[in-house]
């Protein structure tokens, strides 16, 4: 999705679709033409042009660009610095609600759910040895929280130049909120204004989701126009500046994105295809070792139409799906791996119940539970806005000069998007399942439960010698290369 929306917004096609077709199809092109070995060269080759471009890029953005919004009629308060309790009270940015529990989830989800992810074990099983792999984790975890800084400055940025108090800002209007406090002082202590608590109309923001790439693609001198209101911006009381970027620098941060999309995508499609080859078509349709490369490029015709597909019907949702692949590996393959990996004497077929419960789990969570997408769960501010009163007796009502049900005025219900809670319920049953089935004493027969048993290494013979099948996989993934 990030990179279909990166191909319809730079070359202006009219449909998100067409995007993603045409990124989708570049990827299994890009895919299929090589093995392992070959993506992880050219991952290197484009990881060091883009991240070298996000890092040269972030700077400029730093040193010219505006850091944070500023005050502004629409935006009063500005954005103010993080604050601890925003990780632990869901009230803490009073009167704006806060997603606590669902960027909880998310961490846990990212942390975790990404262990089992299929392209990630792909490199880490087709490393030299363990100690190679070990390392390569270790830096890319380094790279993540380098990268991550880039990321938060550049949002700042954007958020100036695009966000609720920019000249760009779009608000759904027409909405009442018992719970805003309205002063009018901007930030001044002397102004003797007096706090109305709760406005018969307010504006909700609408961010804009193409609002970064137009940050770093947008060159004439009249771009990314910004208006600091009283100073708070850090240019000037009432000073009104433009913040072109550089053309060769914005280039450098798309590719960082593109090379993160390839990556991603590359390596997925390889790992689906090469698993869906080997470890289950193999099985009910046996064929030559020589065969299996071919088997596992044209396999990868099928993931990557899966792919398009399932992009299209969530066109918008770049983050949403992100999260939901990892989610997917944490309810029902994290636990089982870790079992695999620490518990020698785990049973097969406690592994195999254990993925299914939990997958299944997830599966059913995702449509029971109720969500309305907004991830609130939490707190007093976690409310719908009503109407916008225009009336005024009702106004009078709101007001609470004339008597009434402020209910009536203006309703407003309480949130509840159960978004997170299936995350950390599905694994939970996965992991009560395992030890249930490895407790049971039934174990299943070979004769009728050939996939519940130990699966002995595949030796292969090349030239007098003989290999494991690992050896000789890393091989195929070399003549790809």
């Amino acid at each position: 999705v990030g990179f279909g929306k990166v191909i319809a917004y730079v070359f202006g096609l009219g449909s998100p679709y067409a995007g993603i077709c045409i990124a989708g199809c570049t990827v299994w092109a890009y895919t299929v033409a090589g093995g392992m070995l070959s993506v992880a060269y050219t991952d290197i080759v484009q990881g060091c042009f883009g991240y070298l471009g996000l890092l040269v890029g972030t700077a400029y953005v730093y040193h010219n660009f505006p850091r944070a919004p500023g005050v502004s009629p629409g935006y009063p308060l500005g954005d103010k610095n993080a604050i601890p309790e925003g990780m632990s009270d869901p009230d803490s940015y009073d009167p704006i609600p806060n997603a606590i529990f669902f960027n909880w989830v998310t961490i846990i989800v990212l942390a975790l759910g990404n262990v089992a992810a299929i392209d990630f074990q792909a490199r880490v099983l087709a490393a030299k040895d363990g100690t190679t792999a070990r390392r390569g984790c270790f830096i890319a975890a380094a790279l993540v929280f380098l990268i991550g800084g880039f990321t938060s400055a550049n949002g700042g940025a954007i958020r100036a130049l695009y966000g609720p108090s920019s000249p760009h800002a779009e608000f759904v209007a027409d909405s009442c909120s018992r719970y805003i406090t309205v002063v009018g002082c901007f930030g001044s202590d002397s102004c003797n204004a007096v706090p109305l608590s709760g406005v018969p109309t307010c504006g909700e923001w609408k961010p804009d989701p193409f609002a970064p790439l137009k940050m770093i693609t947008c060159t004439k001198d009249t771009c990314n126009y910004f208006l600091d209101f009283d100073g708070s911006g850090g240019f000037g009381a009432g000073s009104e500046t433009n913040h072109p970027m550089n053309g060769f620098l914005g280039g450098g941060m798309l590719i960082a994105i593109v090379a993160a999309c390839m990556s991603t995508g590359d390596g997925s499609i390889l790992a689906m295809g090469t698993c869906f080859s080997h470890n289950i078509l193999r099985r009910f349709a046996p064929f030559e070792q020589s065969k299996l490369l071919r088997i596992t490029r044209i396999s990868t015709v099928f993931w990557t139409a899966l792919s398009i597909g399932i992009a299209c019907a969530v066109p918008d949702q770049t983050g949403y799906l992100l999260i939901v692949a990892f989610d997917i590996m944490l309810a029902g393959s994290v636990i089982p791996l870790f079992a695999a990996v620490y518990w020698p004497s785990c049973k097969p077929i406690a592994a195999f119940a254990s993925i299914m419960a939990g997958s299944f789990s997830r599966l059913i969570l995702e449509f029971a539970l109720p969500k309305d997408r907004l991830l609130l769960l939490l707190g007093d501010y976690a409310q719908t806005y009503g109407a916008g009163i225009y009336d005024p007796n009702m106004l009078q009502i709101f007001l609470g000069i004339a008597d009434g049900n402020i209910d009536d005025v203006c309703p407003q219900s309480k949130l509840a998007d159960y978004s997170g809670v299936d995350s950390l319920v599905a694994p939970a049953v996965c992991g009560l399942t395992l030890i249930l089935f490895q407790l049971l004493p039934c174990v299943p027969t070979e004769s009728k439960s050939w996939w519940f048993t130990k699966v002995e290494p595949v030796e292969f013979v090349e030239g007098g010698g003989k290999t494991t099948e690992a050896e000789a996989g890393r091989g195929i993934e070399t003549e790809a290369a």
